[in-house]
């Protein structure tokens, strides 16, 4: 098996924000920003994201099937058990529901460059549910 060199953890959050409803949306608790990268891997490397959908207020949430660009990527958990039978193999998106959690393992292979990890969720994408990151 090969050795990932980084681990990073990516939250997912959001609903509501406002009355009336404006839904707001994010990763790691902050705006999409076009100039900020959330993480720089080295072209070749592999790396292991553990991606949370977070309840909002212990209790709310959605579905957020978190598509990353770019690469294939492996399930190796899903809330800390082996993924279901149609999870595995090669994916490039992971649908979470609240309270759940899934840890991906991928290799940044290709190109150099900057790329999204995003929803797939049009309304959640739109309002920032959405990361740059760049492979160096």
């Amino acid at each position: 098996m090969v050795e990932a060199v980084a681990k990073r953890q990516f939250t997912v959050q959001g609903g509501p924000a406002s009355f009336p409803p404006v839904g707001h949306w994010t990763i790691n608790g902050t705006d999409f920003d076009p100039e900020r990268a959330i993480a720089t891997p080295k072209l070749g490397d592999v790396e292991i994201w553990k991606i949370q959908n977070r309840k909002r207020f212990g209790l709310l949430g959605r579905l957020h099937p978190m598509h990353v660009h770019l690469v294939q990527f492996q399930i190796l958990e899903r809330n800390g058990r082996e993924p279901l039978v149609h999870e595995q193999g090669w994916k490039d998106t992971v649908a979470l529901e609240k309270g759940e959690e899934a840890l991906i393992i991928m290799r940044f292979d290709g190109h150099r460059g900057r790329y999204l990890v995003h929803c797939h969720n049009l309304e959640h994408e739109d309002h920032s549910m959405m990361a740059r990151y760049d492979v160096v």
